[in-house]
């Protein structure tokens, strides 16, 4: 059963630079007919990152750690899911990281056929197919440059 579909919950945020984590009222509890600006840390006024419902942050003095979530965050890995098994596996150290891209690569180029040919032969419309490619090429290029870090 998906446990995120009876209640709407508060989005989990991260702020990378101040190692800090917390979470954002919803819009409709604020001001239904206002604009939705999008969310800041509130130490230090940066951007922040969405990464879940299933994120649970480490301490701020786990540096290396928010490094990790910070890399794992560029190449387009959080912690979404609908709440029945969670976001699946995520490495937890530096050392798990090279293996854990190779699979995210291949997983991602399975996800560019997809909208490559798969999307064709089913009628997508071209505007969608072209969106979604480009966001995938996006993807596999941030986590071929994260592999070359590593």
């Amino acid at each position: 059963m998906c446990r995120y579909s009876f209640t709407t919950y508060k989005p989990h945020l991260a702020c990378f630079r101040c190692r800090k984590s917390f979470k954002r009222r919803l819009k409709q509890d604020i001001d239904p007919a206002g604009s939705d600006k999008p969310p800041k840390c509130p130490d230090c006024g940066g951007a922040v990152a969405d990464m879940g419902l299933d994120f649970k942050a480490p301490s701020r003095g786990r540096v290396a750690q928010w490094t990790l979530l910070e890399e794992l965050f560029t190449i387009g890995v959080t912690f979404h899911s609908c709440g029945c098994s969670g976001p699946g596996y995520r490495p937890k150290a530096r050392s798990e990281l090279h293996a854990f891209l190779v699979q995210t690569i291949q997983s991602y180029e399975t996800q560019l056929d997809h909208w490559t040919a798969g999307a064709v032969a089913r009628g997508a419309p071209l505007a969608e197919r072209t969106a979604a490619m480009l966001h995938w090429h996006e993807l596999i290029a941030a986590a071929r440059a994260a592999l070359a870090r590593v």
